[in-house]
């Protein structure tokens, strides 16, 4: 990866962070990030399924902090497939678990927290905010004054709003397509 600063120049002068390959400080097939106001960015390393965690310290130099799994519920053959990530305001951490077909939810350092979604399509006139089909992005789109908390643009088969309220119970709130 490159680091680009506000102005579109190199930050790191070309020389990339995290080389390809399976150990602590490399990347396999890297898809989407988040990044906080801090310097931390969390990389979802889909083809070793897992997600790295990395800080980029002043002096534009980045150092790998840890990698992480979802320790959770293990569904079917499929391994953890992370291929996108947002970072709330609260940091916690929501990751797209594509080929089991849900969102994990993880803390700043990494540690499990719920999962929530399952295999399926989203329905005309029953729409199941809790279906998904091989969720591919999301983005966190603000936060709610009302009880509906945290509200998550997912990408998968449609796209569509959710809301993820203080106890982790999942409201549709529209489709957007």
């Amino acid at each position: 990866l490159y680091q680009i600063g506000p102005l579109g120049n190199l930050v790191n002068f070309g020389l990339p962070f995290g080389v390809k390959g399976k150990g602590p400080a490399c990347l396999s097939g890297p898809q989407g990030m988040a990044a906080s106001g801090d310097g931390h960015v969390y990389i979802a390393d889909t083809l070793n399924n897992r997600m790295a965690h990395w800080q980029i310290l002043p002096s534009g130099t980045a150092r790998p902090i840890r990698t992480f799994v979802w320790e959770g519920e293990v569904r079917g053959d499929s391994p953890f497939t992370p291929t996108d990530a947002a970072l709330a305001a609260d940091g916690r951490l929501y990751v797209t678990d594509q080929f089991n077909d849900r969102i994990c939810v993880f803390d700043r350092d990494g540690r499990s927290l719920f999962s929530f979604g399952r295999q399926g399509y989203w329905e005309e006139g029953n729409p199941d905010g809790e279906r998904f089909m091989l969720p591919t992005s999301l983005a966190i789109e603000g936060v709610s004054a009302t009880r509906l908390g945290i509200v998550l643009r997912l990408l998968a088969e449609c796209d569509r709003l959710l809301s993820l309220d203080e106890i982790g119970m999942i409201h549709f709130l529209q489709r957007t397509q």
